[in-house]
């Protein structure tokens, strides 16, 4: 304990005070140390990056103060050495914007870009101070990608969220529903509903990323904007998308445990096509009625909102 504190009392008050969270699949990590940003880059203690999904550290060698990082699985590997501005993986030798480092009498280590180096997605989030960081397993990316529409749209509303945006600051009535929207045919992009609240997620292999969010009045009349939206938009964060396709939707009591779901048609008529016993997401059933051969992702963003 001694130890611990006479190592906080070396930090720099300017780096102690930035409080930095990192996020690895949606689970907030403690570390040894706190994360420092320096030179742009966040750095974290070196045993950190074991946090990242099918990562170890293999190999330290104090002599030249390098070390290896392996993924579980796979012949890959990252060496670094403090220092040095490029890293080795494999036979490709991989330029860093910032080395590893001794801070505060640690090695530290730039996450995003050991990160980036096996394939994740990262992202900073400067209004909470969170690095998201998301990498799903090899399972994962073959739900995504395996030709089976609903399997693919379950696996996307189970991968990691990642956020960008300023927190959004209200708290909704939780009125024990929630829905989500598709574009018809497709997997890459979905919206939710929950207390009061509509968020969009654009789909990678590794994560969700909100793009938008938006607070919605329970007496609001429909919006102008966009049928879709059947509660009035009152506060939004991040780029708004334009909706240029059909949508298909589950509309979810948690009270009645079954799901309503249908149609919303690009101009704003809602086709109601049935009702089905659904108590939680990985009862996620397909829509017989939707026409899985529509073409690609066709929503964009259309503006910018602060």
């Amino acid at each position: 304990m001694l130890g611990l504190l006479l190592f906080v009392s070396m930090v720099p008050a300017a780096l102690a005070a930035e409080n930095i969270q990192l996020d690895f699949n949606g689970k907030l990590a403690e570390t040894s140390a706190k994360p420092v940003n320096k030179d742009g880059s966040v750095y974290v203690p070196i045993r950190v990056v074991e946090e990242i999904e099918g990562l170890t550290i293999s190999s330290w060698d104090n002599a030249t103060k390098s070390l290896t990082i392996a993924q579980s699985g796979t012949d890959a590997a990252l060496t670094l050495k403090v220092g040095e501005k490029t890293a080795q993986k494999g036979s490709q030798t991989i330029g860093m914007s910032q080395p590893a480092q001794v801070i505060n009498n640690r090695v530290m280590v730039p996450l995003r870009f050991v990160a980036e180096a096996f394939d994740a997605d990262v992202a900073w989030n400067p209004d909470s101070k969170t690095v998201y960081v998301a990498k799903t397993t090899e399972q994962q990316k073959k739900s995504l990608h395996s030709g089976d529409l609903t399997a693919a749209r379950l696996a996307a509303l189970n991968l990691p969220r990642i956020s960008s945006l300023p927190d959004l600051d209200f708290s909704g009535d939780s009125l024990g529903t929630w829905s989500i929207y598709f574009p018809e045919g497709e997997y890459k992009s979905f919206f939710s509903i929950s207390n009061q609240v509509i968020s969009y997620y654009r789909i990678t292999d590794n994560a969700a990323q909100l793009i938008w969010e938006a607070a919605l009045a329970l007496d609001a009349k429909q919006s102008k904007e966009s049928t879709f939206y059947a509660k009035g938009i009152f506060k939004e964060q991040g780029t708004r998308p334009e909706i240029k396709t059909n949508l298909v939707f589950y509309d979810i009591s948690t009270h009645a445990g079954q799901a309503q779901y249908g149609r919303i048609h690009t101009d704003g008529t809602v086709e109601q096509l049935g009702t089905k016993e659904m108590n939680n997401l990985d009862e996620l059933f397909p829509i017989e009625e939707e026409n899985a051969g529509v073409s690609p992702l066709r929503l964009e963003g259309t503006s910018g909102v602060k």
